[in-house]
């Protein structure tokens, strides 16, 4: 997600926060942030979840790609969930906010409503852990684990470690994107899913202590000058 993006939609909540910052400025320094953030909207790469350029981007990190079905067709989507173990991930392609891993049950009874708003991303999920990475210009701010499949262990903590980290820097690098969410899917023999890089985080969906670090880092960007264009994210 660009930056530009929280602006242009005033009913983003991030957006709003970040408002507040920028109406605090000068006029020469509000058209000059409006200005970097334009020219990082224009770097993001457009590549919809689930499709054959996104797969390889996500290969090309070292992710293991998971099985997943792009489909606008009732019965398509409703006979992939019925082939899915207990839990699946669906979201509205293009919508903003990315999606949710469901229950098989809790997304059979969803899907319907879904297709009503357009074409449907469904990804089988494996035993292990989701989580999601939250990044801004390049930097990890916050890990936070979404949640875990019936009968599995919530760990008490989530070390990602350095080289999954730097794999998810390295993919929303490779998308252009400034302001990202990547879920993850943490399996218990060490492998490493990705079940969707969002370039829209959904606000509500993150916890409020990451609300504050997010907040702060868009902050930063905005009001202090650092960079905002993917050139600065190396």
């Amino acid at each position: 997600m660009s930056i530009h993006d929280l602006f242009a939609n005033p009913s983003n909540p991030w957006g709003m926060m970040l408002s507040g910052y920028l109406s605090a400025l000068g006029d020469e320094a509000r058209a000059d942030v409006r200005s970097r953030v334009q020219r990082a909207a224009e770097a993001e790469c457009a590549c919809p979840a689930g499709s054959p350029a996104w797969t390889a981007m996500v290969r090309a990190q070292g992710f293991t790609p998971l099985p997943s079905l792009v489909t606008a067709e009732f019965t398509a989507a409703s006979s992939f969930i019925e082939q899915a173990g207990d839990a699946v991930y669906l979201s509205v392609q293009g919508q903003d906010g990315g999606g949710l891993v469901l229950s098989r049950e809790e997304a059979r009874a969803t899907v319907g409503a879904l297709l009503l708003r357009g074409a449907v991303l469904i990804t089988q999920v494996p035993s292990g852990c989701v989580c999601s990475v939250y990044f801004v210009e390049g930097q990890i701010v916050a890990t936070v684990v979404k949640s875990w499949r019936s009968g599995d262990v919530r760990p008490a903590s989530l070390d990602c470690g350095f080289v999954t980290v730097e794999r998810c820097g390295e993919l929303v690098r490779a998308f252009g994107l400034v302001f990202a969410e990547v879920l993850l899917v943490m399996e218990a023999g060490g492998e490493v899913g990705c079940l969707d890089v969002v370039a829209r985080p959904n606000y509500w969906n993150c916890p409020k202590d990451v609300h504050r670090r997010v907040i702060g880092r868009l902050r930063r960007c905005v009001v202090h000058h650092e960079s905002l264009s993917t050139a600065g994210m190396a």
